[in-house]
């Protein structure tokens, strides 16, 4: 399987009461666990091995907690945001040379299930320059992002969603450096910027998966994915 680039720098604003600005997302106890350790394991179990980790606040806290990665079924290494925050673009643009011409992009505060193996067949089989996995929202976990016609994603956005958006971006993504290829060195930009402009120039594949997301954006979502993982521990 291809590597995968964990996006684990942000600041965590929105869990300031749970965090207390004193440890990273990435260390939030969920279900009695560090949510890393989820997050490394559900990687593992899909068959990704091999996974870089972009941190930034208290990044150094996570790369002692995750070592090496071997407790967690993976090998890990990690690549520091440093002094001026590049946003979750910025830092997959700066880390490039650390990987291969295709790989995985996932966020770290998030939680799911994807046919990895599938989804890597498809990719392989197209033209594209990314693949976006999708899940068909309708608007139930928070707005529909991405209009997807025909097997691609036609249209991105989060602000505003495209008009007749029926599914969202699930969090995980298929890129090839190619799809950094227009974007400045060392400047900070979001990586919404790079998919709007694959999907608006044809280049964006959708794959399709089964079931919703989990995460941990919020302390309400921190909750729901809590009782979702000790309901699937039990």
């Amino acid at each position: 399987m291809l590597p995968a680039v964990i996006l684990a720098g942000g600041l965590g604003t929105r869990l300031a009461d749970v965090t207390g600005g004193l440890h990273p997302k990435a260390l939030v106890e969920v279900a009695g666990r560090p949510f890393i350790d989820w997050k490394l394991a559900e990687l593992a179990a899909a068959g990704i091995t091999d996974v870089l980790l972009l941190v930034g606040h208290h990044g150094d806290a996570v790369a002692t907690h995750v070592g090496d990665g071997t407790a967690f079924g993976v090998r890990a290494r990690f690549l520091a945001d440093g002094d001026v925050l590049l946003g979750t673009g910025g830092s997959i643009r700066r880390a490039l040379p650390e990987l291969p011409d295709a790989f995985w992009v996932t966020y770290g505060d998030s939680l799911l299930r994807v046919d990895v193996a599938a989804a890597e067949t498809a990719f392989a089989r197209s033209q594209d320059v990314g693949l976006m996995t999708v899940w068909h929202n309708r608007n139930a976990l928070g707005p529909s992002n991405a209009l997807v016609r025909g097997g691609m994603v036609v249209e991105y956005s989060k602000q505003p969603p495209p008009e007749d958006a029926e599914h969202i971006d699930y969090g995980m993504l298929l890129v090839t450096r190619a799809a950094f290829a227009e974007t400045p060195p060392d400047q900070a930009f979001d990586l919404a910027v790079v998919l709007s402009e694959l999907a608006r120039t044809g280049r964006l594949g959708a794959f399709a998966v089964a079931e919703r997301f989990y995460e941990i954006g919020d302390a309400s979502t921190l909750r729901e994915t809590d009782a979702e993982l000790r309901r699937r521990a039990r």
